[in-house]
């Protein structure tokens, strides 16, 4: 999935599927039942667990699967976005995020983080899917 970038300026190992396992599971216990992470998002975490990478005016800084339930828990999305599960935040504050409302939904949202929340205001959608979402070339402020 690196392909899809221009630039990689920070490429981690890559995880394993014991450790998709394990952000799902740690999932299951902050309340999100029956979840199976996207396919095309656990292949770029085997790929490179987290990094920053550049398509075009967009800085892609993606989470590792650690990361990941780190920022959930200290942005506290429960409380204001239950079910969005936070894979990147640019240089503005922004997060991009999966909407797992649904489970296995593939549907990537960007919510700022002094103002997250499901409501018409607060959320901007991204695309359609992961694949989607990693090759856009334009910066998140021109989808909000």
């Amino acid at each position: 999935m690196l392909e899809l970038f221009e630039t990689i300026h920070k490429k981690h190992p890559g995880c394993t599927q014991h450790d998709i396992k394990e952000l799902e599971k740690g999932l299951a216990q902050l309340g999100f039942e029956n979840l199976a992470i996207s396919k095309t998002y656990a292949a770029f975490l085997m790929e490179s667990n987290g990094g920053i990478f550049t398509n075009g005016k967009r800085a892609f800084q993606l989470f590792s699967s650690d990361e990941v339930l780190a920022v959930y828990k200290e942005y506290h999305f429960a409380d204001f976005m239950p079910y969005a599960l936070p894979i990147s935040l640019d240089g503005s504050g922004n997060f991009s995020l999966f909407d797992y409302r649904k489970p296995n939904n593939e549907t990537i949202y960007c919510a700022s983080a002094g103002n997250l929340g499901w409501e018409q205001d607060e959320v901007f959608l991204l695309a359609d899917n992961f694949t989607d979402f990693l090759t856009q070339k334009d910066e998140l402020f021109d989808y909000m």
